[in-house]
């Protein structure tokens, strides 16, 4: 059961008949920063961000979106990038946040474009890591040989590639289904797309490679991981129109690791072009995961980039 593996100070918390699993920390009264994950991602891709965040006076929300991390498993859950809005700001309903600066990962990226572009009116300020996001006029990106894959969908090198087929034919509440699932994702197949997100595979970790696999020990993961193939690759929606974005009147902060094999750093530049008056950085010899393979400097940049925003 999920509730077996939660931290201390987890909660679950049920939005639109789904359950998010939340870690919320920092003073309720200090300015509220949500961190949403990319495609298999969860609370435990911004384990490095928390503390910097907090002791910088801001409260910190992050949250697995189902079926990732500790979320809702459910078959019955429509993986949408419509659903993860809805997630989204009904969490920060259930939290009385009435504005947040929004820090997305991967496909994190496009389901904090999704929310600004539904609900402007609660996004104080908009963080791209390694955003998949469709800049208009940029070659299509689709996903390499490894990598979290989330930049576009289905087929092309995708280690999950050889599922989509497969997927889209059978009914993910199927134990036969579900079996031949435990069989094809295993823990080491996990840790070769751990390997790949970052540039120096020598800082992967046992500790890493636990947290990105703890998925497979939760109840229900083999039929919410069917169902999640068979819709959009990471239920954010790469294809958004941005063009809104050029006009919501808010800060813009872009972060990007130079050495992104999922990403590649030309959308990042692509999207700074695009959204005029946006922040650019990039983190040399640094994958896919800047906020862990260089969390110090991602971490003091992100600081700093709030504190000439949202500082007193």
């Amino acid at each position: 059961p999920a509730e077996t593996l939660a931290d201390p100070d987890g909660q679950f918390i049920t939005v639109d008949g789904a359950s998010l699993y939340v870690l919320d920390r920092g003073d309720p009264a200090d300015p509220a920063v949500l961190l949403l994950h990319g495609f298999g991602g969860s609370t435990f891709s911004w384990r490095y961000t928390f503390d910097p965040l907090i002791a910088a006076g801001y409260r910190v929300v992050a949250f697995d979106r189902p079926p990732y991390g500790l979320a809702d498993k459910s078959t019955d859950i429509t993986y949408s990038s419509e659903s993860y809005v809805n997630y989204t700001v009904g969490l920060m309903d259930a939290l009385d946040i009435e504005q947040a600066v929004l820090v997305g990962h991967s496909a994190g990226g496009s389901v904090i474009t999704a929310v600004a572009l539904a609900h402007p009116e609660r996004v104080a300020g908009l963080v791209y890591v390694a955003g998949a996001v469709r800049v208009p006029g940029v070659e299509a990106f689709g996903p390499p040989q490894t990598g979290d894959g989330d930049s576009e969908g289905r087929g092309g090198n995708s280690v999950f590639s050889s599922l989509f087929d497969v997927a889209a034919q059978i009914d993910p509440a199927s134990p036969l289904a579900q079996i031949l699932v435990s069989r094809l994702v295993t823990p080491d197949m996990l840790a070769g797309i751990v390997y790949g997100n970052y540039y120096d595979e020598s800082r992967v970790t046992p500790e890493i490679i636990e947290g990105y696999t703890q998925i497979l020990r939760v109840e229900g993961w083999e039929g919410a991981f069917l169902k999640l193939l068979t819709g959009p690759m990471g239920g954010g929606d790469a294809a958004l129109d941005l063009s809104p974005l050029q006009l919501l009147d808010v800060p813009v902060l872009i972060q990007w690791g130079e050495q992104d094999a999922v990403v590649p750093l030309y959308v990042g530049e692509a999207l700074h072009d695009y959204l005029d008056g946006s922040n650019f950085i990039v983190y040399p010899e640094t994958g896919h995961l800047p906020m862990e393979e260089s969390a110090d400097a991602f971490n003091a940049d992100l600081v700093a980039w709030l504190g000439d925003n949202f500082g007193e």
